[in-house]
C-alpha cells in the first residue's frame, strides 16, 4: 500500500468518524430511551408508541397540516446576544421541572415520540445565528439547546446544535401548542440558545422562535408585546416515520 493510498484511506476514515459524532441530545435520548425520535436509522429511532395525553397529536412524523401553534412553561423577558458563540437568545431564564415523560399505565414513563417544552417559549432576535445570519421578523424558525451555558463550544457539549457541531441547522421540525394539535407550524431550525440549562434534562425538550414565527403562535393577549409566549408547547424533528430521513437529528 503506498503512502497516496493510506492518506486517502486516513482521510475517508477520519470522515466516518466526524459523521458518527452525535450531540448531548441525541446521546442523552438515545440512553435513556434506547431510541431517539426522528433518528435517521431505524434501528435507533423510536417507534410510533402512543403516549398518554388528554388529546391526542397528529400522525407520527407528520402532524396535521400547516397552521398555527405553540407552547411554553415559565421563563424571562430581557433578549439578547450570548456567550460562547452559542447563538443569541434572552437572557436570565427561569428553570424547569426535569424529565419530559408522562405516566403511562403501571405508573412508568410512556416514550415520548415528540419534546413537551418546561418554560415558556422565547422570541429571538436579529442577528448572526449559529446556523446563518436571519432577521427575526421576516423569517419562521426555531433554536435548539446549544449546550451547558457559559461553555466553549464544542464537537463534545453541543446540546443539539452549537457553533461547532451545526449537523442540525436547517433540519425542519414541527413545533404546535400542546393543547391544539390541529395547528402545526413547519420550520427550520435556524439558531442554538443555552436556556440557562447545563444538563441535557434542562435543555433538550427546549425550544425559542422567531418573531415572525411568534406572531403565527400567538393565542393570548399578553403575547402581543411579551419577549416569550406562554401556555406550553410541543415539537419534534419531522422525521418521526423515517420518511424524511435528511431531518432526522444527529
Amino acid at each position: 500500500m503506498n503512502g497516496l493510498t493510506t492518506l486517502v484511506l486516513l482521510a475517508l476514515s477520519l470522515a466516518v468518524v466526524d459523521a458518527t459524532i452525535h450531540t448531548l441530545c441525541f446521546n442523552y435520548f438515545l440512553g435513556k430511551d434506547k431510541c431517539v425520535n426522528g433518528a435517521a436509522g431505524q434501528k435507533i429511532r423510536c417507534g410510533a408508541k402512543a403516549k398518554y395525553q388528554s388529546k391526542p397529536v397528529p400522525a407520527f412524523g407528520a402532524p396535521g397540516k400547516p397552521g398555527n401553534s405553540a407552547k411554553g412553561g415559565n421563563h424571562p423577558k430581557n433578549q439578547g446576544h450570548h456567550a460562547q458563540n452559542q447563538g443569541h437568545h434572552s437572557k436570565g431564564q427561569g428553570h424547569h421541572a426535569t424529565g419530559g415523560h408522562h405516566k403511562g399505565r403501571g405508573g412508568k414513563p410512556a416514550l415520548e415520540r415528540r419534546y413537551d417544552t418546561h418554560i415558556n417559549i422565547m422570541k429571538l432576535q436579529s442577528g448572526r445565528g449559529i446556523c446563518d445570519p436571519y432577521d427575526t421578523t421576516k423569517v419562521d424558525g426555531v433554536c435548539l439547546w446549544s449546550g451547558p451555558k457559559d461553555s466553549k463550544a464544542t464537537f463534545s457539549n453541543a446540546g443539539w446544535v452549537n457553533s461547532r457541531k451545526d449537523s442540525n441547522c436547517g433540519k425542519k421540525v414541527y413545533i404546535q401548542r400542546r393543547d391544539d394539535p390541529d395547528h402545526v407550524h413547519y420550520v427550520p431550525v435556524l439558531d442554538g440558545c443555552p436556556f440557562n440549562a447545563v444538563t441535557p434534562e434542562d435543555g433538550c425538550f427546549e425550544i425559542g422562535v422567531t418573531v415572525a414565527l411568534a406572531k403565527k403562535m400567538q393565542k393570548f393577549a399578553n403575547e402581543t408585546d411579551s419577549a416569550e409566549l406562554y401556555g406550553g408547547f410541543t415539537w419534534d424533528f419531522l422525521n418521526g416515520d423515517g420518511s424524511n430521513p435528511q431531518w432526522g437529528p444527529v
